[in-house]
């Protein structure tokens, strides 16, 4: 067979897309959920989200939710750690836990017929943890040391100050997960304990599922075995970050370093706004994809970097724009022209060959992102977190579709914000320091890897 490759192929009609009904559960208890039923395999996919994170740390123990989380599973329900993994192998099953800023997620995978055995060990890992001395201890130890290694990673330590720069001093949501390196020395295994008592054993909780299970065979195993709960009010909702009316730039001095990590944004809006749609479009444009705006020159075109891209991340009620890449050091202030060049271009001028080409790229990939039962899981846990419609994902392509230049001009205008924008430069400063006041900062703060200022330039 010949194929003649100097001819594209055609593109086909797009595939029309339908996620599987979504069923919204809510047991007697008040515990309530998403489901969608998936047989085409014999297996589950669960989540039970409990409402809380690293924003609850109280201040001068920061670090303490991100270890509680690690401490939880270490032996529960008269089982050892050991005893409970063994226990998770035997029935083929896995489990995962995670934390974040406002959520903490409990995720387990199982075939059908071993889900209720599955959800009988969580739910004693969630109801009944032991929270041992030595595991205490042995677990601190190894946070402490990532803290150290942190210190030696520059995309971690220009990530860590961009994010608690942007929400401010006075909010939690972007304080680092793991902690500061002398707030977790001083935290204590009853700290863990009071922790879970105050956040986790009675917090507000809820789960999402895909799976063979039916409907009413899913409820009446979550009665049996997670329902037990005394479900209270999480009344310490992080407190929202106030934005900056000036225009910032942090930088940490790496001697002799060959590249800068650059990060630059500003705080934007949240998941559920109706600009949402249009923040998407705009953003593939600029730099959400490997053709973008930002990525073709600072890669392409003049070879600063492997790769730039942007992206909006989201809290649950507020969210920031970032861009994010790391350049050649000597290149560090002509990759900055560019970046700012290209921030107030996409304000001005979006042609219609962009617009077309990015919406068709964000369809066309859309389907993709429901192909596992883990993605299914995680699409559910994006309702359930930013509070969306049953129909969000339903509507998604059209709704991606009918975004027009101006829609796209204006979310770039009401969500990148050059007056309050935040940079962070990690690098040698000699290759940037006395250049970087040409780009119109109120303020430029040298600080040390942790996040703590050294001095106002």
């Amino acid at each position: 067979m010949i194929i003649d490759r100097a001819t594209p192929p055609q593109s086909k009609e797009q595939a029309v897309f339908h996620l599987p009904q979504i069923q919204q559960i809510t047991l007697p208890s008040g515990l309530s959920g998403l489901f969608i039923e998936k047989a085409k395999l014999p297996m589950v996919q669960f989540m039970f989200v409990v409402s809380t994170g690293s924003a609850m740390d109280a201040v001068g123990k920061s670090g303490l939710a991100n270890l509680t989380a690690i401490l939880i599973d270490e032996g529960a329900g008269g089982l050892s750690a050991l005893e409970l993994n063994n226990q998770f192998e035997m029935l083929g099953s896995s489990i995962q836990i995670s934390i974040n800023h406002e959520f903490m997620y409990f995720t387990i995978l199982s075939l059908e017929e071993k889900f209720s055995e599955t959800l009988s060990l969580l739910g004693k890992i969630i109801s009944q943890p032991h929270f041992e001395q030595n595991e205490f201890l042995r677990e601190k130890s190894k946070v402490q040391a990532q803290l150290l290694n942190l210190k030696n990673e520059p995309d971690s330590i220009a990530d860590r100050i961009f994010e608690e720069e942007v929400f401010g001093a006075s909010s939690k949501l972007g304080h680092l997960n793991l902690g500061k390196e002398k707030d977790v020395e001083s935290l204590s295994n009853d700290d863990v304990k009071n922790f879970y008592h105050s956040f986790i054993e009675t917090g507000m909780a809820g789960f999402v599922c895909a799976g063979s299970l039916k409907v009413d065979e899913l409820k009446n195993l979550i009665q049996k075995h997670l329902d037990n709960r005394q479900v209270g009010n999480n009344s310490d909702s992080p407190k929202l970050p106030i934005p900056g009316k000036k225009r910032r730039l942090y930088f940490v001095h790496k001697n002799n370093a060959q590249q800068t990590e650059i990060r630059i944004g500003n705080l934007s809006g949240r998941r559920r706004d109706t600009d949402f749609y249009a923040k998407t479009v705009m953003n593939t444009i600029l730099g959400g994809q490997f053709n973008s705006r930002i990525n073709f020159k600072l890669r392409e075109k003049k070879g600063f970097t492997y790769g730039a891209t942007s992206y909006f991340a989201y809290r649950k009620e507020c969210g920031y724009f970032l861009l994010t890449t790391s350049v050649q050091s000597e290149h560090t202030f002509e990759a900055l022209k560019d970046i700012f060049y290209e921030l107030k271009q996409i304000k001005n001028v979006i042609s219609t060959e962009e617009l077309e080409a990015a919406k068709l790229s964000i369809i066309r990939k859309f389907p993709s992102n429901f192909e596992t039962y883990y993605q299914l899981v995680s699409g559910l846990n994006t309702l359930y977190t930013y509070d969306l419609p049953a129909s969000y994902f339903n509507d998604y392509p059209s709704n991606i579709k009918a975004i027009t230049i101006g829609d796209a001009l204006t979310a770039a205008g009401d969500n990148i914000n050059e007056e309050e924008m935040v940079a962070v430069l990690v690098g040698d400063k000699t290759a940037f320091r006395n250049l970087v006041g040409e780009f119109g900062f109120d303020e430029i703060i040298e600080m040390n890897e942790e996040g703590e200022r050294l001095i106002s330039l």
